[in-house]
This record gives structure tokens, sequence and C-alpha cells, in this order.
């Protein structure tokens, strides 16, 4: 499925403002509150309240014949719920872990359709500065009848050094009639030039997820590391009888790792010392909002430091975060969550573990497993 960013022209009405406000995404509506001395989070949260915010946004989809749509939030804290159209389609407890919405049954082609999220800061519930409402981007995929959802193509290296490497991608294809459905594919370095190249078929049925699996052998790869954070991208088109209904695009490094007690832990298997430390999501005075250049300024910094990784505390990061460590080089310890049952203050996300634990860590695995950057969860 084609991915396309929507954080642009939203309207906000946060507590604290009267009526309603234009707005972009990333946003959090808590930096810009007065503080509170007697605010639910304290010190902890800065003395910021946090509270409900409703986002409003018209989208306007062309009709297309058997299209599908997904709404992908990155991040929103928390408590998320996702209207369609009036429609309750979607919610989300945890302010961390992105998540799916399908829109596709409740969408109004070539007329305007209402998206509604609504999104409550609940105090106290973190340690740190937690920010409030949708603080990271949103995108909409779009993909045909028969297609590639997003996080469905795992892109993997079994085997790599400089003179070869071995790349398997790992589909699952979603479809909405049953067929024979082809996919052909290429691997593209940093230049456009094309190192690989793989297709197959694969039968599809309704409702169901057929995998299928590529290998392509990659000549002379340049590895991907701290020094050299070189990326290479896989495009994949996807055709039923000739025509083609979808394609997607993956970006991923060509590397190895391991670890083993006498050697400790291996890059391209080369012994390497991980010299970093821990970071939290949010950017100081900018508040929790994951503007791109300001994960690009933190991170910046902290090469500059000497570091060569990080730890995410104590959730995972934004996706932004994520491609800029790709792009500069710096190797990523993903982290889940800052507790299980117990709490550690009074509606963290002990209140939602027992039920949710199981589906967030997918969402955070799904998401961020073909960044080469992260190397352990």
């Amino acid at each position: 499925m084609k991915k396309e960013c929507i954080s642009g022209d939203w309207l906000l009405r946060a507590p604290g403002k009267a009526g309603y406000e234009a707005v972009d995404l990333p946003n959090d509506y808590a930096i810009r509150a007065d503080r509170n001395p007697s605010a639910p989070g304290g010190g902890l949260n800065g003395f910021f309240e946090g509270g409900k915010g409703r986002y409003v946004k018209y989208l306007k989809p062309e009709a297309a014949d058997g299209e599908h749509l997904i709404l992908d939030l990155d991040g929103a804290y928390m408590c998320a719920s996702v209207f369609f159209n009036e429609q309750l389609l979607g919610m989300h407890p945890y302010g961390y872990t992105p998540f799916l919405v399908d829109l596709t049954e409740n969408t109004r082609f070539s007329r305007h359709n209402k998206l509604v999220i609504e999104t409550n800061a609940i105090q106290p519930s973190t340690r740190w500065y937690s920010g409030a409402g949708i603080y990271r981007d949103v995108f909409l995929w779009r993909g045909g009848k028969v297609r590639i959802e997003p996080w469905d193509c795992f892109v993997k290296t079994l085997a790599a050094d400089e003179t070869g490497a071995t790349v398997v991608a790992e589909y699952l294809v979603s479809a909405d009639l049953a067929a024979e459905a082809q996919l052909s594919a290429e691997i593209q370095d940093e230049a456009g030039n094309v190192v690989a190249k793989a297709q197959a078929g694969v039968p599809v049925t309704p409702d169901e997820k057929a995998p299928v699996t590529l290998r392509f052998e990659v000549k002379n790869p340049t590895l991907w590391g701290c020094e050299t954070p070189a990326l290479y991208t896989l495009h994949t088109t996807v055709r039923v009888a000739g025509q083609e209904t979808d394609t997607a695009e993956v970006t991923f490094g060509i590397r190895t790792i391991s670890a083993d007690a006498e050697r400790g832990f291996l890059l391209n298997g080369k012994p390497m010392k991980l010299r970093g430390g821990c970071i939290h999501h949010d950017h100081g005075v900018l508040g929790a909002a994951a503007y791109p250049a300001a994960e690009v300024r933190k991170l910046s910094r902290l090469k500059a430091a000497g570091f060569n990784a990080l730890r995410i505390a104590h959730n995972p990061p934004s996706l932004a975060l994520l491609e800029a460590c790709d792009r500069m080089g710096l190797l990523v310890m993903d982290e889940a969550f800052d507790m299980w049952n117990h709490e550690k203050t009074t509606c963290d996300y002990h209140l939602w573990f027992a039920d949710w634990w199981a589906r967030d860590l997918s969402y955070m695995v799904l998401r961020d497993r073909n960044h080469p950057s992260v190397i352990s969860y």
C-alpha cells in the first residue's frame, strides 16, 4: 500500500482554549498550558495537567475501484479513540505504540469524511513528562483489492559480507477476492541502482493473509553500520491477471547481528562495544511532539558526544527517531513498557497491561523490525 502523511491541517480543541484552533501534527497540547502546583502528576509531569483533547480533520479520498484505506497513528497520548463519519472504529490506551485503524467500510469516496481523534492524558500516568495529544505523525495507507498492508513485509539478511548478501523478504498478502497474485520486487541502493530482483506467485482468498517469500542475492553490498549507515529500498508490485493492484516500499539495511559469551556483541561479524545511554521521548521546552528536526538534533548531539547506541526509556520511540537512527548509524535498544501488572504511578499502563500487552508488543515489533538500527527489544 502507498503511504501518505496527513499530519497537516487539523483542528484541535484542547484544555484551557476557547473553541478550536488550527494545528499541524505532531502536536503536544500540554506543553502550552499553564502549570499548576496542584496538578495530579506533580513534579514528575512538570506540573502540567494534561486532560482531554479533540482533533478533527476532513478527508476527501477520490473514488477508486476496490480501494482500501488504513489509518496509521504513530503515537497518541493517551486513551485515544478514533471516530470516522461519527462511527467509533478504534481505541488505544497506550500512548507510545503505533496502531492501525481500517477506514474502508466507513469511507464515502469523492465526498468529505470527518475524522475525529480524541485523547485523554490522564495524570499521574508516568514518572516523566508525558505530553498530551497526537504527538507523533499520522499516515493514510491506500491499496487495492489485492495488497500488502502496513507492517506485512519483513526484510531480513540471512548472511552478508563485503562480497555478497542473501536477503529474504517475507510478505503477507491481503485480498478482497480469490485470485492468483503475482509479486515482482527489486532492491535499489541509495543511488537508485537496481541490485537484485525476484518474483513469485501466490494464491489469495478473501479475508485471509497469504504468505509468500522472495529471496535476493546482492553482490558487493555496502553493509549497514555506525560509520557506513547505507540504506536500501525494496520496491514491490502486486498484479492480478496482469493488472497492477498495489505497490509497497520498505527501506532497510543489509547487516548481521549476533552475540556470544567470548566476543560479545557483533555487528557484521565484528565485535563492537555499545557506548550510549538512555533517552526519553521529549525535547525539553518543545514538549513531547516528535518533530523530525528535533529528533535529528538530539541524535546529532549524542553522536558528537561519542554515542553509538541508545536505549529508549521506557517505551517505543517515534518512527521519526528510528528513521533518523537508520540514517545516522545509531544502534537502538527498543523498550516496550515501564511496568507490567504493578503500578509505579496511579494511572499508568498497569491498568491495561493484562488486556493489551500482547497487542502492544506486536505493534512495536511489526513497525520496527525493518529498521537496521534496532538490535534488541
